[in-house]
């Protein structure tokens, strides 16, 4: 948020030191930015972000008005929230990002694990209704935290996500359904798998955890 009063622009493009934009996504940037300035300010532009694994993500709101009064909430991991609380966004799939901040040449080993950790213990800690802080924490602790310790974080994440229609719903229940998986809990793994059909019955996940079973 500091960095905000050092933009001189009227629109604000956030981009972490680990991440790239694609050649040619900032040409059709400005092509979407007149028409998406013209439905309110406080609507965010999502980039594809693309990491080492070619995973795709669509909502992390990098790209907003400055005028609009919008704020990054959250000691990692953050977040775009109004005086409302949470904002609408259009993801754009020709503005594209690379993600390479957790290849184990970039990340350096487990220290930045146990950073995330420490910071999103202590989010959970101010804000232990929050659901996206106990997601964060099972998957940035993989491998740090105990399997036992990531599942409850996720199954705490789900429950509070109850009645909400978001990507980290969906993330939650699918990477729980991967840590069952992984520790040989097939009876919970195909209850998850129930369980994400119906907060997500088009997840591609369901069929890839399905041929696990």
């Amino acid at each position: 948020n500091k960095c905000l009063s050092y933009a001189t622009n009227e629109w604000v493009f956030l981009i972490d030191a680990d991440e790239q934009v694609i050649p040619g996504s900032i040409i059709v940037l400005r092509e979407y930015i007149w028409f998406v300035s013209q439905l309110e300010d406080t609507v965010s532009i999502c980039p594809v972000f693309t990491d080492a694994n070619y995973h795709p993500t669509w909502a992390l709101t990098w790209i907003f008005c400055k005028s609009s009064g919008l704020k990054y909430h959250g000691r990692i991991h953050e977040h775009l929230v109004g005086e409302s609380g949470d904002i609408r966004y259009i993801s754009l799939v020709n503005v594209k990002l690379i993600h390479d901040g957790y290849i184990e040449s970039v990340k350096g080993g487990k220290e930045k694990q146990e950073r995330n950790v420490r910071l999103l213990e202590r989010q959970i800690q101010a804000e232990p209704e929050n659901p996206r802080w106990h997601f964060f924490l099972a998957r940035d602790g993989r491998g740090v935290l105990s399997v036992d310790k990531s599942i409850a974080s996720l199954k705490k994440a789900v429950h509070l996500f109850a009645g909400q229609e978001t990507v980290l719903k969906i993330k939650s229940q699918s990477l729980l359904i991967n840590f069952f998986l992984e520790s040989g809990n097939l009876r919970d793994a195909k209850s998850a798998i129930h369980d994400l059909r119906l907060i997500s019955p088009t997840c591609s996940d369901i069929k890839y955890y399905e041929a696990f079973i």
